[in-house]
């Protein structure tokens, strides 16, 4: 689906989709049908969190204050629910069935890994003074396994493979010195991710939980 307008969008009764700005291209994904805007407003870029079987979680940013706002829409549109404004250029977004999770950076400070109700409240920091915390690019997503998130962090150059309960701890780091990557994804047993260093060859890696 080719849209430029900054607008969440519902493909038939599901949702799932990526919401680009600048122009490009927002990708949709459920039942086909009539591709339907959920809400329409100022600073909706890269802004997909996740959904789950009420409602679906995004972000806005605000260009002159450069901070971030989460909020939530019911999957049928309707009332937008704000759960948390004034945040620090957070990312490394998950969401589970209560919780939303991210990474926030504050006055130069070593990143926090915090956690947000679903329902808004007070967010909670998991994890203090992280090292090899996501790229700056808000879109770099973690990833959650059961109780275990998941993210790609940079340490200098390197790209690194992080992990921490989400009950709060201190991070482990997996696997570091990788090429350049961003986004994992996980199955019962192994992590992958895409790594590649600036040259027309990239890899797909592979490694045990």
């Amino acid at each position: 689906v080719l849209d430029a307008s900054l607008r969440l969008r519902r493909v038939g009764r599901l949702v799932l989709f990526l919401c680009l700005a600048y122009n490009a291209v927002a990708v949709a994904a459920g039942l086909l049908g009539a591709v339907t805007p959920l809400v329409a407003e100022p600073g909706i870029t890269y802004a997909i969190i996740g959904v789950d079987a009420t409602a679906v979680y995004y972000y806005t940013y605000d260009f002159t204050m450069d901070t971030i706002t989460i909020r939530k829409i019911g999957l049928d549109g309707g009332l937008v629910t704000t759960l948390a404004t004034a945040l620090r250029m957070p990312n490394g977004f998950a969401a589970d069935a209560s919780h939303i999770y991210y990474f926030e950076r504050q006055s130069g400070a070593d990143p926090e890994l915090k956690k947000l109700n679903k329902n808004g409240g007070t967010p909670t920091v998991i994890a203090s003074h992280v090292t090899a915390a996501p790229s700056s690019f808000p879109s770099a997503l973690s990833t959650l396994d059961g109780d275990q998130l998941y993210w790609p962090g940079q340490s200098g150059s390197c790209g690194v493979v992080n992990r921490v309960s989400t009950a709060g701890g201190t991070p482990t780091v997996l696997v570091s010195e990788l090429k350049t990557f961003s986004t994992l994804v996980v199955d019962d047993t192994d992590l992958y991710w895409a790594a590649w260093d600036n040259t027309a060859t990239g890899a797909i890696e592979s490694l045990p939980k």
